[in-house]
C-alpha cells in the first residue's frame, strides 16, 4: 500500500465517519484533492461520508442532495434513485444533524444543478460530482458548475458501471482547458479532472 494511503488510513481511525459507498482509495482521492481548499462542494450527499472526508482538509464544505425528495429527479435515472432510497435511507434532518458536528459542513436540500447559482465564479476549489449518474444529470451538473470551479472536478463512479458519468464528462470537457489526471489507485472509481 502506498505510504500516503497508509497514513491516511491511520487518520481515518481517529475520525467518526458516517456510512457511505466510498472505497478507501475513493476517500483518499477526496482527501488529497481537497488539500488547502477554501471551499469544496459535493453534489450527492447520500449519508454524508464524502462531505465528512472533504471536511478534513477544506475550510468549508457545502453538500447538496435531494435526500428523501427523489421524486423530483427529472432525468431517466429517477427510478434508480427511488429504489436506492429504500436500500440507503437518507433523510435530510438525520444527515444534516450528524454532519453539523464537523463544524464546517453546510447541508443543502435541492437539485444539485439548481444550487449552482449560489456560488461565485471560481469560488469552488474542489467539486465532487456524485449526484444524478445519468448522462443528462452529469451533463447538467458540469454545465452548471464549470465556471464556479477553480481547480478540481472529482467524478465519482466514472469507472464503475455508470456509462453516463464517463460519456457526459468526456464530451463536456472535450474543448475545455483541463487535463484528466491518470488514475493512481486501482480501487477508486473517481476520475480527477484539473482545470489548467
Amino acid at each position: 500500500m502506498d505510504l500516503r494511503l497508509a497514513k491516511f488510513n491511520a487518520l481515518l481511525k481517529s475520525v467518526k465517519l458516517p456510512p457511505g459507498q466510498l472505497t478507501l482509495d475513493d476517500m483518499f482521492q477526496l482527501y488529497y484533492y481537497s488539500q488547502d481548499s477554501p471551499l469544496s462542494v459535493e453534489l450527492g450527499t447520500l449519508q454524508g461520508l464524502g462531505a465528512a472526508i472533504l471536511a478534513i482538509n477544506s475550510d468549508m464544505v457545502v453538500t447538496v442532495d435531494l435526500f428523501e425528495d427523489v421524486e423530483s429527479v427529472d432525468t431517466p435515472s429517477r427510478e434508480h434513485y427511488v429504489s436506492c432510497l429504500k436500500t440507503h435511507p437518507r433523510e435530510y434532518s438525520v444527515v444534516s444533524k450528524y454532519l453539523a458536528a464537523f463544524g464546517n459542513i453546510q447541508v443543502i436540500k435541492n437539485l444539485s444543478y439548481l444550487e449552482s447559482s449560489n456560488f461565485g465564479t471560481g469560488s469552488i476549489h474542489t467539486l465532487f460530482v456524485d449526484a444524478d449518474h445519468s448522462y443528462e444529470g452529469v451533463k447538467k451538473d458540469l454545465e452548471s458548475y464549470y465556471q464556479k470551479v477553480s481547480r478540481y472536478f472529482l467524478l465519482h463512479d466514472y469507472y464503475s458501471g455508470w456509462p453516463g458519468v464517463e460519456e457526459a464528462s468526456v464530451e463536456f470537457f472535450l474543448d475545455k482547458p483541463v487535463r484528466f489526471i491518470e488514475r493512481e489507485f486501482l480501487h477508486t472509481s473517481i476520475q480527477v479532472v484539473e482545470k489548467i
